[in-house]
């Protein structure tokens, strides 16, 4: 489940790194890693 998550995290990251006016998103990701138990910085 939690590789499942990870892997969609990324990919909502590395889009967000290409996408940089997509400030939406930012917040959307950040929300996600705040609120998961896989808490990185």
């Amino acid at each position: 489940m939690w590789k499942r998550a990870t892997a969609t995290l990324k990919s909502s990251l590395s889009l967000h790194i290409t996408n940089e006016g997509s400030k939406y998103n930012a917040f959307h990701c950040h929300r996600f890693i705040s609120g998961s138990p896989l808490h990185f910085q």
